[in-house]
C-alpha cells in the first residue's frame, strides 16, 4: 500500500469511528424518536465497522448485542432482537476463545466501551467489567430473546443457565425463567394426571385399572421432580433478587408449587426448603428432570389391597402470579 493509500485509509477509518461514537454518544436522549435513530446509526455504522476491522474493533460486537439486548430486557423492545442475537452469539464465541477485544488492536482488552463527561455523568455505557461479565451478560441477552421473544423457550436454557452460573447476582430474571418454564410444564402435567384420575371410573378390567394406577403414580413422580425443578429456580431468584415486591412475587410462586409438591403435610416449610436449595448448586436446565417417588403410605393391618390408586388428585394446577421478570440491575 502506498503512502497516499494508507493516510486514505486511515482518514476513512477515522471518519467512520467518529461517527461510531457520536451515534452512542446520541443515544443519550429522553426522545424516543432521537433515540431509536442513534440506535440505528450505531448498528449500521457498528456493522461496517467489524466488516472491515473485525480483528482490531471486536469489542463494537458486545457494544451492539447490549444495544438491543437492554432493549429486550428492559423495555421489551424486541426491534433489535436479530441483530442482537446474531452480535451476542458472535461475542460469546469470541470471548470464549479468548480473543482480544483491544480498542484498534492494542493495550487492554475492552469490553465494550462507556463514556463520561466532565463531570463524570455518564453519557453512555456499553461495557463490562470482565470476559466473564460479559460472556454472562451476552448470554442473558440471547436468552431472554429466545425465550420472551422467539417462543423457543427449550432453546434459551443453556444461554440463561450460563448467564445465571456466571452473573447470579445480577439477573434474577435468569433463574425466573427457568422457573416459569417448569411451571409451564407442571400445569401440563397436573392437567395430565387429573384426566386419568377420572378415568379410573370408566374402566372395569382389573389388568388395565392396575397398568392405569401404575402410569398415574409414574405420572405423578415426573410431576414431583418438575415441581421441585421450578421451586428451585424460583428460590434462586427470591434470594438474589434486592427488591421487596419481586421478593414477594418469587415466594407466592415458591409456595404454590410447594402446595402441589407436598400437599397439606410438608416434610418441612417452604423457607427451609428455599434454604437447602440455594445451598446446592443450580441444576442444568437442558438436563433431563429426574422423577421423585415418594414412599407409598403404610397400609392399615388386615386391609384389602384395591386396584384404586392412592395417589391424591391435584385437581388445581397453580395460577402463576404476575410479574416473574425484572429488569437488570443498573450497575454492570
Amino acid at each position: 500500500m502506498t503512502l497516499s493509500k494508507k493516510l486514505e485509509s486511515d482518514l476513512q477509518k477515522g471518519s467512520i469511528l467518529k461517527s461510531f461514537d457520536a451515534a452512542l454518544q446520541a443515544t443519550n436522549t429522553a426522545d424516543a424518536t432521537a433515540k431509536a435513530k442513534a440506535y440505528d446509526d450505531a448498528y449500521r455504522i457498528g456493522g461496517q465497522i467489524l466488516s472491515q476491522y473485525p480483528d482490531n474493533y471486536r469489542t463494537v460486537e458486545i457494544i451492539l448485542a447490549t444495544i438491543g439486548g437492554d432493549e429486550g430486557l428492559i423495555r421489551n423492545n424486541y426491534k433489535y432482537a436479530d441483530d442482537t442475537l446474531r452480535y451476542a452469539k458472535m461475542a460469546v464465541a469470541d470471548l470464549e476463545a479468548n480473543k482480544s477485544f483491544a480498542v484498534g488492536g492494542q493495550g487492554a482488552d475492552r469490553f465494550g466501551l462507556a463514556m463520561a463527561d466532565a463531570s463524570q455523568k455518564v453519557v453512555y455505557n456499553y461495557s463490562f467489567k470482565d470476559r466473564s461479565a460479559a460472556i454472562g451478560w451476552m448470554s442473558m441477552y440471547v436468552g431472554n430473546i429466545l425465550y420472551r421473544n422467539k417462543n423457543d423457550k427449550a432453546g434459551a436454557l443453556p444461554y440463561l443457565y450460563k448467564a445465571a452460573k456466571l452473573i447470579p447476582n445480577d439477573v434474577p430474571v435468569a433463574f425466573a425463567m427457568v422457573g416459569d418454564y417448569y411451571f409451564d410444564q407442571l400445569k401440563a402435567a397436573i392437567t395430565d394426571i387429573n384426566t386419568l384420575i377420572a378415568s379410573q371410573n370408566t374402566i372395569t378390567d382389573p389388568d388395565k385399572l392396575k397398568a392405569l394406577v401404575q402410569d398415574i403414580k409414574d405420572k405423578v413422580a415426573m410431576s414431583n421432580g418438575i415441581a421441585e425443578r421450578a421451586m428451585d429456580a424460583y428460590a434462586r431468584a427470591y434470594t438474589t433478587s434486592s427488591k421487596a415486591d419481586y421478593k414477594a412475587n418469587m415466594k407466592t410462586l415458591i409456595d404454590q408449587v410447594f402446595k402441589v409438591r407436598f400437599g397439606d403435610k410438608p416434610p418441612v416449610t417452604s423457607t427451609q426448603w428455599i434454604a437447602s436449595a440455594v445451598a446446592k448448586p443450580f441444576v442444568d436446565p437442558t438436563t433431563p428432570v429426574q422423577p421423585i417417588a415418594d414412599p407409598e403410605p403404610a397400609k392399615t393391618s388386615g386391609t384389602a389391597e384395591t386396584t384404586t390408586t392412592t395417589t391424591p388428585a391435584k385437581t388445581q394446577p397453580p395460577a402463576k402470579a404476575t410479574g416473574t421478570t425484572v429488569a437488570k440491575k443498573p450497575g454492570r
